[in-house]
């Protein structure tokens, strides 16, 4: 799974990285995303590399490999089970220094929006591991750097979680 595009699910709408639920905060700080790091005022998206259709997992037999990317300015907010492709870089502290690198998982595009009405049939007609759609490797073309994409990465949320701008639409 590492230097590759990959399908993965958000889990969460997207929101502050201080904002999270304590499981989701723990997910992020072993990418590299810690309390009081300029990263946690970057937009961070929380995402699941497999699709376990829901808490019970170990029914299909799956296991939920959590991770974390940087959102591009340009993306208009991420909601709970949008299919997007990330830059993955490895499996632990992925946005470490991103602040100062710019270099670690960053979201490249939105495949499939839940909100869509053709969201299942994107979802069933984009990559899939096993029986689990919308996950897996794209097989698009993976730049040696976050730079060759041309999106811009900002700090968006203050030390106490404010919005500093808004989210495109």
């Amino acid at each position: 799974m590492r230097n590759q595009h990959i399908a993965g699910m958000v889990a969460f709408d997207e929101q502050w990285a201080g904002g999270y639920g304590r499981v989701a905060r723990n997910a992020l700080y072993s990418q590299g995303i810690a309390e009081g790091d300029a990263e946690y005022g970057y937009r961070i998206a929380r995402i699941n590399l497999t699709n376990p259709g829901g808490f019970l997992f170990w029914e299909s037999g799956s296991i939920v490999f959590p991770t974390a990317a940087v959102v591009p300015d340009h993306l208009p907010r991420l909601m709970a089970e949008d299919i997007v492709e990330i830059r993955q870089t490895g499996t632990w502290d992925t946005v470490k220094n991103f602040s100062r690198s710019k270099e670690g998982n960053v979201v490249v595009r939105v495949l499939c929006r839940k909100a869509s009405k053709d969201y299942e049939a994107c979802r069933k007609n984009g990559p899939s591991v096993g029986r689990h759609a919308g996950v897996g490797p794209t097989f698009s073309p993976y730049p040696s750097s976050v730079s060759a994409y041309g999106h811009s990465y900002s700090v968006w949320f203050d030390a106490k979680g404010r919005k500093l701008r808004e989210y495109p639409r």
